[in-house]
């Protein structure tokens, strides 16, 4: 029964679990990208949501949750700016038809 309930909360976002699915293909994330992608897995429950679906992340989130770990100044800028190349990204598949 949760499996059904999961299938239709990702349908209704256009996703399904095979987008969730991790393979054993080696990929490794850089480390100056580490933050980045640290920062886009814990705000994974943050997007924002229009009549159309997806619209982006809440950014008001993102940046009290980086003060609340105490990140720097410049690790914010270079983490934000990291974190928008992998929401456009993330978008486009989301909302792809």
């Amino acid at each position: 029964m949760v499996g059904k309930n999961i299938d239709a909360a990702l349908k209704m976002l256009g996703m399904s679990l095979d987008d969730f699915e991790q393979s054993d293909d080696g990929k490794e994330v850089w480390p100056e990208n580490w933050p980045a992608v640290q920062l886009f897995s814990r705000m994974s429950t943050q997007w924002r949501c229009g009549q159309n679906g997806v619209i982006g992340l809440d950014y008001n989130v993102i940046f009290s949750w980086m003060d609340i770990e105490g990140w720097g100044v410049d690790v914010k800028r270079d983490a934000f700016s990291s974190l928008q190349v992998i929401e456009k990204s993330a978008l486009e598949n989301i909302n792809e038809d």
